[in-house]
Order: C-alpha cells, then structure tokens, then sequence
C-alpha cells in the first residue's frame, strides 16, 4: 500500500477524498491536512509541493467558478513544473458534483422522487451543485433531511445544519465512486489518475 497524504477544503470533500482513496485499494491514508478552504490552500501549495518529494500528497480542490477551466487553475497554481508525487485534482463545480454523480444513491439518501430530480447526466454541468443539493433536499419527504440540509428561515448560511455531517454519512454508507465516475467527468479523471499513479 502507498502512504498518502490527503489535503482538502472541508469535511465533504475529506468524506468525498477518503471514500475515493479506499476505493482504488492502492493506498493508505496517512495524514488529511487543512480543511481551511480554498485560499488557504491556494496560499500553502508550494508547501505541499515540497513535502510531496518525500511522500505522495493527494490535493483536491473546486473549481467554483464556471468561468475557469481546470487545466488553466492546475497551471495557475502549481506552475509549468509540478512535482510528480503531487496528486492535484479539481472537482468541476464542486464536491457536490460528484457526490450528486451517483444518482440513484442521492435520490434514495434525498428520498425525492428520482424523476422529479432531474440530476443532469453530467454532474459537472451544474453551475451550483449545492444549491441544486439543497433545492433537492427542500422537496424531500423526510423532515430529517429538511431541517438538516436546508438553512432555516432568515439564515445567512447556504446549508443547513447538520449538512456536512448528514452528507458525509451518505457518502459512507451509499456513494459509489465508480458509478459516479460515470456521470461526473473530472471525477473519472481524478479515478483514473489514482489507479495509474506510480512512484
């Protein structure tokens, strides 16, 4: 097994790393650092960079912004010469791309009628997957989802309470990263490159 260390913007996406990193069954999980945000480890990546000439480092960030293209942000970032054991891996738009990738599982753990969803075939599509998740989650028949995804009445925050922690159980329980892959194109990129890397 290969010792990874994975560094992420938030809870979801560490949910979202480590179920993806178990699932190609070449490596262990050593470290998970951060969870600060984008900026942060936007400022901190030639850090990364560094530490991964020792051992490999696996970083997943969001595109957010539909205007910015993955290649142009991994440029922008990591400049013309990354290091090699350096896993850097954009989910297009967000996390929530790809855990909504797995259609059939996020309806069942939304429990919302799966026609009425409407998920697009490609995940990646979406301008605003949380939004979308959280639209999702006020049609849903359980008041549990309701009051633990939506934001209350009057609330400033664009999820609700209990979201990450409710999603992260999702994940755990019912995401399947290969059948998501299938419907989320930078996730299939972020799957092949796992199962391809080598020291």
């Amino acid at each position: 097994m290969i010792p990874l260390t994975i560094v992420v913007e938030d809870d979801l996406s560490e949910a979202l790393t480590r179920k993806l990193v178990v699932s190609i069954k070449r490596f262990e999980i050593h470290l998970c650092l951060d969870k600060r945000g984008a900026s942060y480890l936007e400022k901190n990546i030639a850090k990364f960079q560094k530490a991964a000439r020792h051992q490999p480092y696996l970083v997943v960030t969001d595109l957010d912004n539909p205007s910015r293209c993955p290649a142009i942000l991994c440029h922008d970032w990591l400049g013309r010469h990354p290091e090699p054991n350096l896993l850097f891996r954009v989910a297009v738009m967000e996390s929530e791309s790809w855990l909504l990738a797995h259609r059939e599982a996020a309806v069942e753990h939304l429990k919302i009628n799966a026609r009425k969803a409407k998920i697009p075939d490609n995940t990646d599509s979406l301008p605003d997957p949380k939004q979308f998740l959280v639209n999702l989650a006020r049609r849903s028949r359980s008041r549990r989802i309701r009051d633990e995804l939506v934001p209350p009445p009057g609330s400033t925050s664009q999820v609700g309470p209990n979201y990450n922690a409710n999603l992260s159980i999702f994940i755990r329980n019912l995401w399947d990263p290969e059948i998501a892959a299938r419907h989320s194109p930078s996730l299939q990129r972020t799957l092949y490159r796992l199962t391809n890397f080598q020291l």
